[in-house]
């Protein structure tokens, strides 16, 4: 579904906070590899993509469809979404947590008798939070600024550690720091 606000990597990444939290998603921005291909010789998974993510925002309006399409529908699933930002919102989790939010949603439309678009977000967020649902995260950083996610710092290890920053790297790789524990920042695969 397209709505008139599609969920996007800005939202996964908090370059994009929407004010209309229905629930929280957190898990990582992934895409399986697409093909396999030789490169070099050696065969290599192309198009495969993982990017750690804060938990972040979900915004009611990417549940409720096109006014011109539907008013009496919510997509807590087949959300408006970017297939990235799908990649980070499609955990079971997320859809119950959606799926408690759209029947919220639901419920007061009926009672109000508007349209899903028109439900007063004041209300649906004042009754979300006493049952119980987060719609904000304030805990600590799980990965960028954090200590802890930085990696292991090479300088404490014994022996000679050359860590992928301070190598000659050849040949294809990617760069990546979803995997914890590692050595520095970020590793190469």
């Amino acid at each position: 579904m397209v709505s008139d606000y599609v969920m996007t990597q800005h939202n996964c990444q908090g370059r994009e906070v929407p004010e209309d939290s229905v629930g929280l998603a957190s898990y990582n921005m992934d895409s399986h590899h697409c093909q396999m291909t030789v490169v070099d010789g050696a065969v290599r998974n192309e198009g495969n993509v993982e990017i750690g993510v804060e938990p972040y925002r979900i915004a009611y309006r990417a549940l409720t469809p096109k006014r011109k399409e539907c008013t009496n529908l919510l997509v807590p699933v087949a959300l408006s979404s970017s297939h990235i930002a799908f990649g980070s919102i499609r955990m079971e989790p997320v859809f119950m947590l959606l799926g408690q939010s759209a029947a919220t949603a639901s419920a007061q439309a009926i009672d109000a008798d508007v349209a899903v678009q028109d439900v007063d977000y004041a209300k649906l967020r004042e009754r979300l939070l006493k049952d119980g649902q987060i719609l904000e995260y304030t805990g600590p950083r799980r990965h960028a600024g954090d200590a802890n996610q930085q990696g292991i710092d090479a300088k404490t290890l014994p022996g000679l550690v050359v860590d992928n920053d301070k190598a000659e790297l050849k040949g294809p790789g990617v760069t990546n720091d979803v995997t914890h524990p590692r050595v520095g920042p970020s590793y190469r695969h």
